[in-house]
């Protein structure tokens, strides 16, 4: 690859030799490299086999200006994707409180590639990982360049575990760690755990393996060989479908499902109905 002598950058020979730190540019000039639209060739063309012209790129220039590409995200649904109009609506809505945001939407593999400029909001997004549209869920992802032609299945996410009766003398961060373990990777407790506002109830937060059932009672052994059994409830879990059984979406939002005529719903109903008469 050919550069431009004139781009080249040389340092000036009375440059102190001992530092390192360099000025960021002033306003001025970031304002005078923005405005700068103009292009040139850098390498000479080359025909490929097939007569068409070709160049090779290095993969230094893919990564040239990833400031700019990071304030995307992706959002991949998980089922069927509502319409348009609906998820502008609703990231409108629950992102920036009714402005408009930049939306590109992909029907090819039922994503969406969102611009949040803002590096709080963005990173708040990704961290919640789960949202939903409507009852269409979706997980958030931040933009790179190996994004999927294809929505990538979601195998993992982070929930919220309830413990019961985690005994008294395990109440602290590594007996915490030690029981939520048992359920997923430990993430992280809250304030009303950490408090011990309840003497019963811990709250932890897990990353859970979505292809592995969700224990609701775990057991650890003491010492002496006592075997202790605790409890697991879940505030939140992901809906379930009734068609494919798989997590992450409900039956009318599976790809290939079509849904009953209405009269044949009709008539289960009144058969249903019968029955229980």
């Amino acid at each position: 690859m050919e550069i431009d002598p004139q781009t080249t950058s040389v340092p000036s020979p009375e440059t102190n030799e001992t530092s390192t730190l360099q000025e960021p540019p002033s306003l001025v000039e970031r304002l005078i490299a923005s405005e700068n639209k103009k292009l040139k060739r850098l390498v000479p063309v080359i025909i490929a086999p097939a007569g068409r012209p070709r160049v090779t790129i290095p993969d230094s220039v893919f990564k040239k200006e990833t400031e700019i590409h990071k304030s995307f995200i992706v959002c991949y649904f998980n089922g069927k994707a509502p319409p348009f109009h609906q998820i502008q609506s609703v990231f409108n809505h629950m992102w920036i409180k009714g402005r408009r945001l930049e939306i590109h939407n992909n029907l090819l593999n039922r994503s969406t590639i969102v611009r949040i400029p803002s590096d709080y909001l963005r990173q708040k997004i990704l961290e919640n990982n789960i949202w939903y549209v409507g009852d269409s869920m979706f997980h958030t992802a931040q933009w790179s360049s190996s994004h999927s032609k294809s929505t990538p299945p979601l195998r993992a996410i982070q929930i919220w575990a309830h413990i019961t009766d985690i005994p008294l003398d395990l109440r602290h961060d590594e007996g915490y760690g030690l029981i939520a373990g048992l359920i997923g990777e430990p993430k992280e407790t809250d304030v009303f755990t950490k408090n011990l506002i309840s003497l019963t109830l811990s709250h932890v937060k897990v990353e859970v393996d979505l292809t592995v059932p969700l224990p609701s009672v775990v057991e650890f052994e003491r010492e002496d060989g006592e075997v202790v059994e605790v409890a697991v409830s879940y505030l939140w879990v992901p809906p379930t479908c009734t068609h494919c059984h798989e997590l992450s979406h409900i039956q009318r939002n599976f790809l290939t499902y079509t849904s009953p005529p209405v009269l044949l719903l009709r008539l289960r109903k009144r058969r249903m109905w019968q029955r229980n008469m």
